[in-house]
């Protein structure tokens, strides 16, 4: 896993929390099945998170927000052997940054309306077959299954607001067979999806400032319009072809053995961290901007402008996606209340960084162990760890967000923990939850929420989202994303 790589998970575990205790994915898929007779059901998701920093600071740093997301769907029987699902989601984003001596310097918005999961089911004889925009969650350790490769996540916004969160569906044509006692699953996605990510200017951007390449000079030089529109061409200045030729394909195959769920995945992607190499005269400028030549800071903003959808040879950084291979295994227990988990991987080949940000190629091994306890419907808990082994990385170099300055010269195993829990009470109408993260260098995150539910129909809620840790550890570099936040979400 990457640098870049592993702060994206990071960001996934805490920024998303969809339930602060989310149950082991199985390690096989369901069947597949219909109702000849059912009529069209549809669903519709709303929900608005109002967030807040605390602290009030400035620094370009956006102090107040307003998120408004929605999803809706319908399922189609078609007829005993077809049925479909079509979807839509929407988000909606006004923000302020701080301002001397008025409420807000300025504010912005963004706006989106896109496809959501929208697939054709097929129930032959000799398998299902599904064809469309679809989501895979693979692997038996939530969050930290290394052969949960497919799909792009959406890591812009803030814990909280469950509604349209997760990962995003990608096109796919998906086969589910049975195959003597076990089930083969076969994924062709002819298109890439990239991570859904700002790359600079907000608070939870992937480019911090205070790191090699900062975004501060650039983020403050844009107007925050046309920063939100470049946010992806910023990402890489090359993409995966859409001719069909560069597929992401993979295998899943799972079973039973007595009383344990097994899975193995075999998969040919695109690593989602784009390798990125700055120019000799980028890196001069950059030079010059950390050590507060503000006229070096001008011109690396204008250069990162002006190289936009420039020849290689005069980009100022040059950034593509190269491929990955992903082989790994799964294991899943069911004991009474406890759900215990298991997942190993292995990628021969990884995009790092390393501290000043020159790209690496390493392996990378994962172990990951997770347990669930749901001792009643009211409560449930749940904690998981990841350790991750770095191959090939050289003596004394150290690896951008995952190691300080005092690392060691070997790269010894890093490893994060995860955990939650949840509790409802007062007829299940009030629902505590906190989940957290922590890793090694005295890093730590913490999402404690409540809510009060409606039914199934309604909720409100209070949240806040804390984060500390040193400036170039995975966890504390996204400190400037503390928040807290009330919100309501409502299902019909």
């Amino acid at each position: 896993m990457s640098a870049l790589a592993l702060a994206i998970l990071v960001a996934q575990i805490v920024f998303e929390p969809d339930a602060p205790a989310p149950a082991a994915a199985p390690a096989s898929p369901p069947e597949t099945t219909f109702e000849p007779a059912s009529p069209p059901e549809t669903t519709f998701e709303l929900g608005q998170r109002l967030g807040v920093d605390p602290q009030w600071r400035g620094g370009g740093e956006q102090v107040a927000s307003l998120l408004t997301r929605a999803r809706a769907s319908v399922k189609l029987t078609l007829s005993e052997h077809v049925a479909a699902r079509l979807g839509v989601r929407a988000r909606h984003l006004v923000e302020g940054e701080r301002g001397e001596g008025t409420l807000f310097s300025r504010t912005h918005g963004e706006w989106e309306a896109e496809p959501d999961e929208a697939y054709l089911d097929v129930y032959a004889k000799w398998a299902d077959l599904r064809f469309g925009l679809q989501t895979f969650s693979w692997g038996a350790t939530p969050a930290l299954a290394p052969g949960d490769v497919l799909g792009a996540p959406d890591l812009r916004d803030a814990p909280g607001l469950a509604v349209a969160s997760g990962k995003l569906p990608i096109l796919a044509a998906r086969a589910l067979a049975p195959l003597g006692p076990v089930r083969v699953e076969a994924v062709f996605a002819p298109f890439f999806r990239p991570t859904r990510a700002y790359v600079l200017g907000e608070n939870t951007a992937l480019l911090q400032p205070g790191t090699p390449l900062d975004p501060t000079s650039l983020a403050v030089n844009l107007d925050p319009t046309a920063r939100a529109r470049l946010q992806e061409a910023l990402q890489a200045t090359a993409w995966p072809r859409d001719d069909l030729l560069e597929p992401e394909v993979a295998l899943r195959v799972s079973g039973e053995l007595g009383p344990l769920q097994l899975g193995a995945v075999a998969a040919s992607t695109w690593d989602r961290t784009p390798r990125a190499t700055l120019s000799p005269d980028f890196r001069a400028l950059l030079a010059a901007n950390a050590s507060g030549n503000s006229s070096g800071a001008e011109l690396a903003a204008l250069h990162v402008l002006s190289g936009l959808g420039a020849t290689p040879q005069v980009q100022p950084v040059t950034s593509v996606f190269e491929r990955q291979t992903t082989v790994a295994g799964e294991a899943t227990l069911a004991l009474g209340d406890w759900t215990v988990t298991l997942d190993v991987g292995f990628s021969p080949r990884r995009t790092f960084y390393a501290a000043d940000f020159t790209p690496l190629d390493a392996s990378l091994t994962t172990l990951a162990l997770g347990a669930q306890f749901t001792p009643s419907e009211t409560l449930q808990a749940f904690v998981s760890a990841g350790a991750y082994v770095f191959g090939g990385v050289p003596s004394g170099t150290r690896l951008f967000l995952l190691e300080g300055p005092d690392a060691a010269a070997t790269h010894p195993p890093l490893v994060v923990a995860l955990g939650g829990a949840r509790w409802r009470t007062f007829g299940e109408r009030l629902e505590l939850a906190v989940a957290g993260v922590v890793s090694p260098r005295a890093q730590w995150a913490v999402v404690p929420r409540a809510a009060w539910r409606f039914g199934d129909r309604a909720d409100v809620f209070a949240d806040a989202l804390a984060l500390h840790g040193p400036p170039d550890g995975a966890i504390g570099y996204f400190a400037r994303a503390s928040s807290v936040g009330a919100g309501w979400e409502a299902r019909w």
